[in-house]
């Protein structure tokens, strides 16, 4: 099979997969970050911007216990301030659109920490006290045109939330056809 065959059959099958699903409006899995090394106090994300306090990049357990595979944000820093950690560019949210925001989390420490997201005017709050990986799944729905970060923040000294797999996907209504 020849090349221009294989990328027409990637073109489909990838259209085919986009018209089923939902396409994400935002995502990262913090992988291309730091060249996918851990770092503790890290600030150089692709995506995101430390407005105040200190994060790390971990995972693969080579900086502490990773509860998550592959790489995760740590909120909680090393140094006892916890993380402001916001998107590096707002995201446009359209009036009357539902938006579906998700990302696992858990505690990166094994006690009871909390973290708390904020969209626009809205503050959603998480709390883990296992090490077991937990999804957080809240729906957003602007009656303007809004544009905002997602900013997440850890709330204690040491609030030791991890988080990973952020996604902002829209609820897409299509018409009913015959």
């Amino acid at each position: 099979m020849n090349t221009s065959r294989i990328l027409a059959l990637v073109a489909f099958v990838g259209t085919a997969a986009v018209s089923s699903a939902q396409a994400p409006l935002f995502f990262d899995g913090f992988l291309a970050d730091n060249a996918a090394q851990p770092a503790r106090n890290f600030k150089g994300f692709y995506l995101w911007n430390v407005t105040d306090g200190t994060v790390d990049l971990l995972g693969n357990n080579l900086l502490g216990n990773a509860p998550i595979g592959g790489r995760f944000v740590n909120l909680g820093g090393s140094t006892g301030d916890p993380g402001r950690f916001a998107t590096r560019l707002p995201i446009v949210f359209l009036p009357g659109v539902k938006y579906n925001i998700s990302f696992e989390y858990a505690s990166s420490n094994g006690q009871y920490n909390r973290a708390s997201l904020t969209v626009g005017s809205r503050v959603f709050r998480v709390a883990a006290q296992s090490k077991s990986l937990r999804t957080y799944t809240t729906t957003v729905e602007f009656s303007r045109l809004t544009t905002a970060s997602l900013v997440f923040q850890g709330e204690e000294s040491r609030g030791h939330i991890a988080i990973d797999n952020v996604l902002v996907t829209p609820e897409i209504q299509f018409p009913n056809t015959p």
